[in-house]
């Protein structure tokens, strides 16, 4: 031991003392426990300090200057009876753990497009959390089944009701559709997007742990202060002529690939060569009208190109046998040629091209 001179500030006062010994001692006290849906949540020291953390939650969601009025929608009870010191909270501690949140869902209606890892990703879950709730879901989910998906919600639910809630919203535009003979059937060409206007409402809302239920607003007053501006959408009417690409490609034929687009050899390779037996029927990767089709001397050997009418063409090479004529309207998927060997070819293959306003593109970024 070593004694040492100290001053009387530096000691601990025997209150606090005291207290601390009970605080993390078992010793009993009466207390108060708030049990919420039959379950106990917290131990307060006293049914004042119980009240005091009830109140601290429904005034929580109360808006400054609003007249509001809030409820605990949970059923819950304070009952009185002996505890730890130790288990007690402070209640601050108390408001805590109310709010503290706990695993919920909620409906969910899947929609077009819809994915399970999708939907995971938007709800900040995984996939087998996903499964975890809805035990009989497929691989594959249809459009508008309803599914669970997760959705934490406090411990202690609160309702509040605020009574003439000035909201300031938009008022969504709409967009005038105008047949326009310019355009073919199927395109669309929006001439102006218009504007959304905004108005106030006067309105008692129902909130629950702070969001709003707007199925439950009740509108006193509205002021509309700027007038929605619509747009306009031209809409198509004049029909589709024979000969027009969709602009969405499909492999001519089926095969390994053997030399991908880009540098090769020196030079760059301006297709891809999908490697098949000779004889193999070749198809239009999309409808077009041809524009050449026999003998070319740069190596292609057979060739036919097809102009799709909309700023692509695509090519086709070293075919043994052609089908087509300068001239013809082709559809999407129709044999026009057999694959070969003609030109400068190592072996049977076909030679595919997609060309955008005259430039050679990767043709694998088009095909799916």
């Amino acid at each position: 031991f070593r004694f040492k001179i100290v001053s009387e500030n530096n000691y601990t006062p025997k209150e606090k003392i005291r207290e601390n010994m009970a605080t993390f001692s078992s010793a009993l006290m009466k207390g108060c426990s708030i049990y919420v849906d039959g379950k106990k949540v917290v131990v307060l020291k006293s049914p004042r300090e119980a009240q005091e953390v009830l109140m601290a939650i429904k005034e929580q969601y109360y808006l400054k200057g609003m007249e509001c009025t809030s409820e605990i929608m949970n059923k819950v009870e304070l009952v009185n009876e002996q505890a730890t010191y130790a288990s007690s909270s402070t209640i601050e501690q108390a408001v805590r753990a109310l709010n503290d949140v706990k695993d919920s869902s909620r409906d969910y209606m899947v929609k077009s497009g819809d994915t399970l890892w999708g939907i995971a990703r938007s709800f900040n879950t995984t996939v087998q959390n996903l499964i975890k709730l809805n035990p009989n879901i497929g691989e594959k989910i249809k459009a508008d089944e309803t599914i669970q998906v997760p959705s934490p919600k406090p411990i202690v639910d609160v309702k509040t009701v605020i009574l003439n809630a000035v909201i300031e919203e938009s008022i969504p535009n709409t967009m005038i559709e105008v047949q326009d003979p310019s355009l073919y059937v199927g395109q669309s060409k929006i001439t102006d997007y218009g504007s959304d206007g905004w108005h106030k409402i006067t309105a008692d809302i129902t909130k629950i742990n702070g969001e709003e239920d707007v199925s439950k607003r009740v509108i006193k007053s509205e002021k509309i202060v700027a007038e929605p501006v619509p747009g306009h959408i031209h809409i198509g009417t004049t029909a589709v002529p024979k000969g027009i690409g969709s602009g969405k490609f499909s492999w001519p034929l089926r095969g390994p690939i053997t030399s991908k687009f880009g540098p090769r050899w020196g030079s760059v390779h301006t297709g891809v060569d999908i490697a098949v037996s000779a004889g193999t029927g070749v198809h239009a990767s999309d409808e077009g009208r041809v524009i050449f089709t026999g003998w070319n001397s740069s190596g292609y050997g057979n060739l036919i190109k097809v102009d799709h009418c909309n700023g692509y063409q695509t090519y086709y090479a070293h075919l043994s046998k052609i089908y087509v004529k300068t001239g013809d309207v082709v559809a999407k998927g129709e044999v026009i040629a057999a694959s070969g060997s003609t030109g400068n070819s190592t072996g049977p293959h076909l030679h595919f091209e997609v060309r955008k306003n005259g430039s050679s593109q990767n043709p694998l970024k088009y095909l799916p």
